[in-house]
């Protein structure tokens, strides 16, 4: 199976992680606390920021895939959008990294006394920003995969 695909089926499952990422979260906003429900707002423009990220993996890969890449030949046109996907998935992972723990921090202040907390909500706090790292290497094996293939011949007339 091409890294492609395994790509395609990382965008999927962020997706679908990012479409439930708020699940664990729904009665901090129903039955919690003014806090809680703050909380739970301030985690949505996180949840907006993995969904928009999910979108942008899933489109590329689909445009890549569109356009030929399993081919024989190297094309410039999907390196350069992979090296910018990469570029622009590694500062939404920093930029998780940097922001995430101080999500987790204030999880654990929360008083969710009487709140159903079936699951750990932090658990989903981590997959924020492991899945798109995983992403990112996958598009580096893709890219350096693309980049060993053989220059399209041109024909000679």
């Amino acid at each position: 199976m091409s890294p492609v695909w395994f790509l395609v089926v990382v965008g999927v499952i962020y997706f679908i992680y990012s479409l439930g990422f708020m699940t664990g979260f729904y009665d901090y906003f129903y039955a919690g606390t003014n806090e809680t429900y703050t909380f739970y707002k301030e985690l949505q423009v996180v949840n907006h920021f993995i969904f928009s990220t999910s979108l942008v993996i899933i489109v590329t890969t689909g445009f890549c895939l569109l356009t030929g890449i399993d081919h024989k030949s190297r094309n410039w046109l999907w390196i350069g959008a992979l090296s910018a996907v990469a570029i622009y998935l590694i500062t939404r992972v920093v930029t998780l990294i940097q922001t995430m723990p101080y999500f987790t921090d204030w999880h654990k202040t929360l008083d969710i006394g009487t709140l159903d907390t079936r699951q750990d909500p932090t658990v989903m706090l981590q997959l924020t920003y492991i899945i798109p790292a995983v992403a990112v290497v996958l598009i580096a094996v893709i890219a350096w995969n693309n980049f060993r293939k053989p220059a399209k011949e041109e024909a000679i007339v």
